[in-house]
C-alpha cells in the first residue's frame, strides 16, 4: 500500500480540523492559571509551584543580560559550578521563545517570566503534533489502513492532551525539560520509523540521521532520551536477530548511532565529562555501542565461511563473540570487577531504575511506585455519577479500565506479530508473554501485598517471568535454525514495526514500576493502546462474516468505544482542575514575601545554606547563591550539609561547615519538619542508622480528656516507632521494629497551679502497653524538664505541644509532635525549634500567610500551627556569626566521590 493510499482530501481537511481543536482545547487547559501566576511582593508574573523551572528562568534571564556565565558562581558556593546552559538547551528555548513573543509583541515590552510561563504550553502544542504524526505512522503499519490508523491517531492525540500525568511538566508556568524533550522524543522515533518504510537508500540514510539528530537534541535536553537509546537500540537488535531486511537495518541502525553519540559527545565536552560515560552507561549509549560492536561483528563474520557451518545462527554467534570480547575489553580496562558489576548493574536499573542510594530515593519523585500507586495516579479526579457509583464496587475503575484496555492490546500487538508461526510454538510464546505480561505489572502490587516488590516472592515473579519468556524464544530459535527451517523462517517475517513497538513498550512496562516521575512517559504508551484497542476491534468486526460473533464483537466494540470517550471526559475535567489549581499557594506566597527580605536586606554574593531542595528558589527569586540545589553538582555536600550542619550534634561543627563554605545565612523551611527523615538519611553514616530518625505528630482526643479533683489528664493519639535501641522495663526495643514503639500520650495538669506535673508515653510492645514517663515537653515556648534527681527510667525524648485549626475552631494544645532523644540532639531542632544557639542571630522569621492573619485578626500568637495533617511554621533565616576560634577546614569543599561521615574526625 502506498502512503496515504486510501485517503482521500476531506480525510485529511477533517484530520487538520479535529487536530487543530485538540490543540485548542491543550492550550485551553494548560493556560487557565495564568492570571493567577502572580507574585504578590511584586505583583509580577512568576512561575507555578516548582523548583527547577526557576534555574532555567535564572540563566535565561542571565545570559539576555550579562551573557553566559561559567562557572555559575550561584551554584555550589563557594567554588561555582559549571554552568547548566552549558548542556541543556532549556535555558535557551526560553529565550528564543522571549525572543518570538518580543517580536510578535512589536512595541510592548515582554518579561522573560511570561516567555518562561508560556513555553511549555507552546512545546505541548508541537509535542502533540509530532505525536500525533508518530501515531499515523505507527498506526499505519500495525492497522494496514490508513483511516483507521488517522482515526487512531487522533484518539492517542486527544488523550495524549488530557491524561493526569502529561499535565504538570507542560502546563503554563512550569517551563520543565520534559515540555522540550518530547518535542525531540517524537520526532526521533517517527523518523526512525519512516526510514524503515523507504526504499531508497538515500531516503533511508537521511531518515537514520534525522532520527539521531532529534535523539542528540534530546541529549541536550532531558534524561529521557535513554528511552529513544533503549528501545531503538533492543529493536534493532532484536530485528538483527531475527534476520529480517539485515542490510537496512544496520544502515539504519548506523545512521542513528553515528548520529545520536557523535551528539552526545558534544556534550560531554561541553559539560567537562569524560567521554568513558558513551561506555559506561550500560543503561543507554553504552548498550548502543555494544549493539554497534555486534553489527560490526556480524559484518566480519558475514565475510568467513565456517561461521555459516555451526549449529545456531551467524547473528546469534555475533552476540556471543561480541559479549566474550566486550567482557575481555571491559575487564582489561576497568578492572577484574567489571563483569559482575555490569551483570549486578543491569538486574539493578530492570528493578530499580533510579537505584537504591540515599541520595536518590529521597527525592520524592524517584520512589518505587506499586500498582495501586499506578492506579491513583491514571485516575480523574473528578467523575460523573455513573463513575462514582462505578467505584463504590471497583475502587480506580478508569484506571483499571484503562490498565486492562493496554494489557489487552499490547496482547493483541504481540498475536499479531506471532500468527504466522505454527500453532504449537504460537500458543506457547503467546502464552509466555502474556506470564511475561502479568508478572512484570503485578510483581509490585502495594507495601502490604505479598507481592510488594522487595521480597523473594516479587523478585522471583519479577525477574523469572521474563527469565522464562527469553528462555524459551531463545530455545525456540536455535532449535529450529536446526530441525525447523520452516519456524526459523517465521522469525525472520515478524515485521520491524512490531518489534519496534514491543520494545518500546518493554521499556514502559519496566518504567511502570521503576519510579514515580516516570509516569509522565508511561502515559503516552497508554493513550497508544488504548487508541489502539477500538479500531483494531472495529477492523476484526468488519472482517468478521459469522452473525453472532459479529454481534459480539459489535457489542464489546461499542462498550469500549462508549467507555474511552467517558474516559477523556473524565481526564479533560481533571486536568482541568489541576491545571486552574496549579498557582502559587500561601506557601509559595510565604516564600514571596521571604525572598523579598532577602533581597532587600541581605548584601548581593551573601551565600545561603539550607536543605538543597529551596536552592533555585534562593539563587533565583532571592537573587543570591546557595551551597545546595536541586541539580546536586556535588552528592558529597548534600552529605555534609546534612550531617555536618542540620544534624550536627554541636554547634561548633555547624559553625565549621558554614565558614568552609563562607556562609553567610542559614535558612530552615517548615517543611523540614516532614523532610527530616531524608536529610536524617542522608547525614548517617555508611549503616544509614546513626542520624536516621523522623518527627511523628500526636493529636489531642479531646473527648479522652478528663479531668479530677486535682488534676486534668489529657490523651494524645499516634504512633511511631523508635529510632534506636531502649531498654525499657528490662525489654530490648528494636530500632524500627514494628512490634514496639509509642501509641499516644498522656499529659497530665494541675488543676490547682495550671503547670504541667509530668508526661507518660504509651508504649506498646507485641499487643502489651505500659507507661514510661517523658523528660520534656515544649509549650507555649517554654521549655519543660521533668527529670529528676532520682535515677528513673524514662525517654529522653519531648513532647512539642502547637495549636491545632479544625472546622470547630484552633484548640491551643490540639497536636504535639515528639522529638527523639535524637532528633533533640540536631542543630536544626536547637535552632528551628528550640531557639537554642549563641552563634546563629535570627535576623528574619517569615510567619505562614494564615497564622500570619490569625495572629492579626485575633491576636493569636503561635509560630506552628497543625491544619489538616500538616504542620505550618515560619520560615527562619539566621546571620552567621563566626567566634575567632572556628578553624578553616577546606575538606568541606572536597568535591567527588566520598565515603559516608568521613569528616567525623573534624567534629560531628
Amino acid at each position: 500500500m502506498k502512503k496515504n493510499e486510501g485517503l482521500k482530501k476531506w480525510h485529511i481537511i477533517i484530520t487538520i480540523l479535529v487536530l487543530i481543536l485538540i490543540l485548542i482545547v491543550n492550550v485551553k487547559i494548560r493556560t487557565v492559571n495564568i492570571p493567577q501566576l502572580k507574585d504578590i511582593t511584586t505583583g509580577n508574573y512568576t512561575l507555578a509551584p516548582d523548583l527547577d523551572p526557576f534555574l532555567y528562568l535564572r540563566l535565561a534571564k542571565e545570559i539576555v543580560s550579562v551573557g553566559l556565565q561559567n562557572p555559575d558562581m550561584m551554584r555550589m558556593a563557594p567554588l561555582g559550578t559549571v554552568n547548566y546552559a552549558k548542556g541543556s538547551l532549556m535555558p535557551w528555548a526560553i529565550i528564543g521563545i522571549y525572543r518570538l513573543v518580543d517580536f510578535l509583541n512589536g512595541s510592548a515590552v515582554t518579561s522573560m517570566e511570561f516567555a518562561a510561563i508560556i513555553t511549555p504550553v507552546i512545546f505541548s502544542c508541537l509535542a502533540t503534533i509530532f505525536f500525533f504524526l508518530f501515531s499515523f505512522k505507527l498506526f499505519s503499519l500495525l492497522l494496514k489502513n490508513d483511516k483507521a490508523a488517522l482515526v487512531s491517531a487522533l484518539i492517542a492525540s486527544a488523550l495524549y492532551i488530557v491524561l493526569p500525568p502529561m499535565l504538570h511538566r507542560t502546563v503554563a508556568g512550569v517551563p520543565e525539560i520534559e515540555s522540550l524533550g518530547m518535542v525531540w522524543y517524537w520526532l526521533a522515533f517517527f523518523f526512525f520509523l519512516n526510514a524503515w518504510q523507504q526504499q531508497v537508500t538515500r531516503k533511508i540514510i537521511l531518515n537514520g540521521c534525522l532520527a539521531g539528530l532529534f535523539t542528540g537534541l534530546m541529549v541536550w535536553t532531558w534524561g529521557g532520551y535513554r528511552y529513544i537509546f533503549m528501545t531503538i537500540a533492543l529493536a534493532s537488535l532484536l530485528v538483527f536477530l531475527f534476520g529480517h531486511e539485515p542490510r537496512k537495518n544496520k544502515m539504519i541502525f548506523s545512521c542513528w548511532a553515528i548520529t545520536s553519540l557523535f551528539i552526545n559527545s558534544l556534550k560531554l565536552i561541553s559539560t567537562e565529562h569524560s567521554q568513558k560515560l558513551l561506555l559506561l552507561s550500560v543503561s543507554d549509549t553504552g548498550f548502543t555501542i555494544f549493539v554497534s560492536f555486534i553489527l560490526l561483528m556480524d559484518t566480519v563474520l558475514i565475510r568467513i565461511k565456517k561461521a555459516n557451518e555451526i549449529n545456531i545462527p551467524r547473528e546469534l554467534l555475533s552476540v556471543i563473540i561480541g559479549i566474550l570480547i566486550g567482557a575481555i575489553l571491559g575487564t582489561g580496562v576497568f578492572g577484574i570487577g567489571f563483569i559482575p558489576t555490569t551483570i549486578k548493574t543491569v538486574f539493578e536499573r530492570l528493578a530499580y531504575p533510579f537505584g537504591r542510594g540515599r541520595l536518590g530515593l529521597t527525592v520524592a519523585e524517584n520512589m518505587q511506585p506499586y500498582l495501586n500507586n499506578w492506579l491513583s495516579t491514571f485516575e480523574p479526579l473528578a467523575s460523573t455519577k455513573l463513575i462514582a457509583n462505578a467505584g463504590g464496587i471497583l475502587k480506580n475503575p478508569i484506571a483499571w479500565f484503562v490498565l486492562w484496555s493496554f494489557i489487552i492490546a499490547l496482547c493483541i500487538i504481540f498475536y499479531e506479530a506471532v500468527k504466522h508461526f505454527d500453532k504449537i510454538e504460537k500458543r506457547s510464546i503467546i502464552g509466555l508473554f502474556v506470564i511475561f505480561l502479568f508478572g512484570f505489572l503485578l510483581s509490585r502490587i502495594s507495601s502490604t501485598s505479598v507481592l510488594n516488590g522487595d521480597n523473594i516472592l516479587s523478585k522471583l515473579v519479577y525477574y523469572g517471568s521474563l527469565f522464562i519468556f527469553v528462555i524459551y524464544l531463545a530455545w525456540i530459535y536455535i532449535w529450529s535454525y536446526n530441525n525447523k527451517k520452516e519456524t526459523y523462517e517465521d522469525f525472520k517475517k515478524i515485521k520491524p514495526e512490531y518489534v519496534f513497538i514491543l520494545a518500546f513498550m518493554f521499556w514502559m512496562i519496566v518504567s511502570m514500576r521503576g519510579a514515580i516521575r516516570l509516569f509522565f512517559l508511561i502515559a503516552p504508551s497508554v493513550a497508544l493502546m488504548l487508541a489502539f484497542l477500538p479500531s483494531k476491534l472495529a477492523l476484526i468486526t468488519n472482517k468478521t462474516k459469522y452473525k453472532e460473533k459479529k454481534i459480539i464483537l459489535t457489542a464489546v466494540l461499542i462498550l469500549v468505544s462508549f467507555t474511552v470517550v467517558i474516559t477523556f471526559v473524565q481526564y479533560e475535567k481533571s486536568t482541568f482542575a489541576q491545571a486552574k489549581a496549579t498557582v502559587p499557594t500561601s506557601y509559595d506566597q510565604q516564600w514571596q514575601k521571604a525572598m523579598a527580605w532577602v533581597r532587600e536586606n541581605t548584601p548581593e554574593g551573601s551565600i545561603f545554606v539550607h536543605w538543597w531542595d529551596y536552592g533555585y528558589w534562593v539563587q533565583t527569586i532571592g537573587r543570591r547563591p546557595t551551597v545546595t540545589d536541586g541539580g546536586h553538582p556535588n552528592g558529597f555536600w548534600d552529605h555534609t550539609t546534612a550531617r555536618y550542619l542540620l544534624t550536627a550534634q554541636h554547634e561548633r561543627t555547624a559553625l565549621q561547615l558554614c565558614k568552609a563554605h563562607n556562609v553567610s545565612y542559614l535558612l530552615i523551611d517548615p517543611t523540614d519538619i516532614g523532610k527530616y527523615t531524608a536529610f536524617a538519611s542522608i547525614g548517617s553514616d555508611a549503616s544509614g542508622k546513626d542520624r536516621f530518625s523522623w518527627v511523628s505528630t500526636f493529636i489531642l482526643d479531646e473527648k479522652q480528656t478528663y479531668e479530677t479533683k486535682n488534676e486534668t489528664l489529657m490523651l494524645y493519639r499516634g504512633s511511631t516507632l523508635f529510632d534506636e535501641e531502649i531498654v525499657l522495663h528490662g525489654i530490648i526495643m528494636p530500632m524500627r521494629d514494628p512490634h514496639a514503639g509509642i501509641a499516644g500520650f498522656i499529659l497530665t495538669i494541675d488543676n490547682n497551679s495550671s503547670a504541667i506535673k509530668n508526661v507518660e508515653a504509651i508504649v506498646s510492645y507485641k499487643g502489651q502497653q505500659f507507661r514510661v514517663p517523658v523528660r520534656y515537653v515544649w509549650l507555649n515556648g517554654k521549655k519543660y524538664d521533668f527529670k529528676t534527681k532520682e535515677s528513673e527510667e524514662m525517654l529522653e525524648g519531648m513532647l512539642y505541644i502547637i495549636p491545632r485549626a479544625t472546622d470547630t475552631g484552633i484548640n491551643p494544645v490540639g497536636a504535639a509532635m515528639y522529638l527523639s532523644r535524637k532528633a533533640l540532639a540536631t542543630e536544626w531542632v536547637r535552632l528551628y525549634l528550640l531557639n537554642e544557639t549563641q552563634n546563629f542571630e535570627l535576623v528574619h522569621a517569615e510567619p505562614h500567610p494564615y497564622i500570619e492573619y490569625l495572629n492579626k485578626t485575633f491576636g493569636f500568637k503561635t509560630e506552628f500551627l497543625y491544619v489538616n495533617g500538616n504542620t505550618l511554621g515560619p520560615i527562619k533565616i539566621w546571620k552567621v556569626h563566626y567566634p575567632d576560634d572556628i578553624p578553616y577546614y577546606k575538606e568541606y569543599l572536597k568535591v567527588g566521590s566520598f565515603k559516608w561521615a568521613e569528616l567525623d574526625y573534624l567534629g560531628t
